[in-house]
């Protein structure tokens, strides 16, 4: 599943920076990934992960 979505960030163009996974402490099924990468487009690779059914949540860093 994680190394699913990060080969989907890869295939469309994206670059992974950083990925946090911790293990739920709730007996969930499901699980949270926090993955920050850089995109040239970065808001058509979050419409598209949303489209292959991945949850997404984004949070722009300003530009230093």
């Amino acid at each position: 599943a994680l190394a699913g979505l990060l080969h989907k960030i890869n295939d469309a163009g994206g670059y992974i920076a950083t990925v946090v996974s911790p293990v739920s402490q709730m007996d969930s099924p499901q699980r949270v990934a926090v993955v920050r990468y850089i995109a040239d487009e970065p808001e058509a690779l979050d419409k598209h992960l949303q489209e292959i059914g991945y949850e997404v949540i984004t949070e722009l860093l300003p530009k230093s």
